[in-house]
């Protein structure tokens, strides 16, 4: 999950000295905690003064990401992502490296305008894969932050509401 820095760089310590530790995680994990003697620390850095011989351990756990979901009009249909059910502004964390496979599901009457939209916090398109063509189903594996968006508009060719065109 990481790496870290030991200043100074040396393999062995004279007693009393003083050590500094710097946890660097992998982009796809992040930094939890350290842990030695029974003690814990939770800020990346950590200074320590070596009086006794010392097995210091750095936690890195997986990126967590938000996605939010995102209905034009609210009342027009849902999400359906890795067996869980979405509305409009409703939100779930994913893991850093998540397989995911989200579909845009309308109710009975409306139709999907378009395809999926997904950006990053800063407003970026993120990419995606379509599923067999259909733009009502993406597969992606979770590396970020996301507002997933789908619109839909009434349709007219559903006459007896049953989600299909007559």
């Amino acid at each position: 999950g990481g790496s870290i820095v030991v200043k100074p760089d040396l393999f062995e310590f004279e007693h009393g000295q003083q050590i500094e530790l710097q946890a660097i995680a992998d982009s796809a994990y992040q930094f939890d905690h350290w842990e030695w003697s029974g003690l814990a620390n939770y800020t990346p850095s950590l200074s320590l003064t070596v009086n006794e011989p010392l097995s210091v351990t750095a936690v890195f756990v997986a990126r967590i990401y938000r996605y939010e979901f995102r209905l034009d009009p609210i009342s027009g249909g849902s999400f359906f992502a890795n067996n869980a059910n979405f509305g409009d502004r409703e939100s779930a964390t994913f893991t850093h490296g998540d397989n995911m496979e989200i579909q845009v599901v309308p109710i009975a009457g409306y139709d999907v305008t378009g395809s999926i939209s997904m950006v990053d916090s800063n407003g970026n398109p993120l990419s995606y894969q379509t599923v067999s063509g259909n733009d009502k189903k993406i597969t992606l594996i979770v590396d970020s932050n996301a507002t997933i968006s789908a619109s839909f508009t009434e349709d007219y060719k559903d006459t007896d509401g049953d989600g299909l065109d007559n």
